[in-house]
């Protein structure tokens, strides 16, 4: 018995919408595609009165979420409160880039999904630690679960991100639309950082879905209107100009990263990575 899956899609996005039919199909894998919320059709006035957003700024980027990004977590939502209104138990959600192993379909079998207590496990994730590098995912905690064939789950000790691929039981669904509003983070980190909403994550390891790149994105396609776009051009500026300025950032962030998933592994520092919903 297969738990329901939802795949999010845009009506423009028919290539998208064809790269998941023909996909799903081949895996024997039965679905239903939810209309997703395009940001870039909301007005001000959906934006603030509407949906809620009074202020729909971001505790993780210190910034206004664009359009695209609202519209991604909202149609997120409205998968949740399909859930919480049809008493659904568990569900499956995928985004339309999502790229999926050959024994995704054995991931979905509802009698195993049942067994285990984890509320979300993400399916497809990546983490600093990697490099956001989708087939590594991110780092774990020791004692991992054994799931289905080679792979674990288990619990994250980085920031988990990525919203293409994962299941939610109807206990997450409901604890996530109680801190839903007003938008304050993009679909992948309220997922990651889930258990400041009381819910418990796990992921599986190797990751069964990755992002597929050659689709351009659809939240950030009109980025230079965006107001955060002067950092942008920043970050463009210093790449050319100044490369080893750059190259240093990178290897003073990664030691962070590697320091904070140390200490985490050791025991010392425990969710800590969780942003506050």
């Amino acid at each position: 018995m297969q738990i329901p899956v939802f795949v999010v899609n845009l009506p423009r996005s028919l290539n998208r919408k064809k790269f998941m039919s023909e996909q799903l199909d081949s895996l024997g894998i039965s679905f239903e595609f939810m209309e997703a919320i395009d940001g870039e059709n909301l007005s001000i006035e959906e934006v603030k009165i509407k949906h809620g957003l009074e202020r729909s700024g971001s505790y993780v980027y210190k910034r206004s979420l664009c359009k695209g990004e609202i519209g991604c977590a909202l149609s997120h939502f409205q998968i949740y409160r399909k859930i919480v209104a049809e008493n659904i138990e568990v569900a499956c959600i995928l985004e339309d880039d999502a790229s999926l192993s050959a024994d995704f379909a054995e991931m979905l079998d509802y009698h195993l999904v049942k067994s285990y207590e984890w509320e979300i496990l993400l399916l497809g994730h990546f983490g600093d630690y990697s490099g956001g590098e989708n087939k590594l995912g991110v780092e774990c905690a020791g004692n991992p679960i054994n799931f289905v064939k080679n792979s674990k789950i288990s619990r994250p000790i980085e920031m988990a991100h990525g919203s293409h691929a994962y299941i939610i039981k109807n206990s997450a669904a409901g604890k996530l639309l109680n801190f839903a509003f007003p938008v304050r983070m993009p679909a992948d980190d309220f997922l990651g950082s889930s258990r400041s909403a009381g819910v418990d994550l796990y992921v599986l390891k190797p990751p069964c879905a990755i992002q597929n790149k050659s689709f351009s994105s659809t939240i950030y396609q009109n980025i230079d209107l965006f107001k955060f776009r002067k950092l942008f051009k920043l970050r463009k500026f210093l790449r050319e100009r100044v490369p080893e300025l750059i190259k240093m950032k990178r290897k003073i962030d990664f030691l962070l990263v590697f320091l904070k998933v140390t200490i985490r592994r050791l025991g010392i520092l425990q969710d800590s990575y969780a942003k506050k919903l």
